[in-house]
Order: C-alpha cells, then structure tokens, then sequence
C-alpha cells in the first residue's frame, strides 16, 4: 500500500468522523522519474525557491481552478 493510499484513507476516516472539515490534498511525486529508487524530496522541496515559485506561482492556481479551495494560508 502507497503512502498515498495510506494518507487517503487516514484523511477520508478524520471527515467520515467530523474530526475535521472535508479537505483538498494535494501530494506531489517526489521520485526521479528515470530512477524509482532515488527520492528526490530534500532536493526538490526544502529550502528551494524554484519550488516556492513554481507552488504559487503555477500549482495554486491550477487547484484553486478545480477544486473549492479556501485562500487562508
């Protein structure tokens, strides 16, 4: 079972059992493409500014299109 998966179900349980409000979650592939064995999340995520840029800039956007989304951040 993918930690997706697993995420999936702890967040569908937490709303079927009004701990929290329905929520969007978005999960990005943190793998190399060309090699399924490296992770590429601290070289993708931490500290990166191209990242920074590229969730506001162009992935926000794209989800606030297609789903409700609250803009408290």
């Amino acid at each position: 079972m993918t930690v997706t998966i697993i995420l999936k179900i702890i967040y569908l349980n937490l709303i079927y059992n009004n701990t929290i409000t329905p929520i969007a979650a978005v999960f990005l592939n943190p793998w190399d493409i060309n090699n399924k064995q490296k992770n590429l999340r601290q070289e993708l995520f931490l500290c990166n500014s191209d990242f920074t840029t590229f969730f506001t800039n162009e992935l926000m956007p794209e989800v606030e299109k297609l789903y409700p989304v609250s803009n408290k951040r």
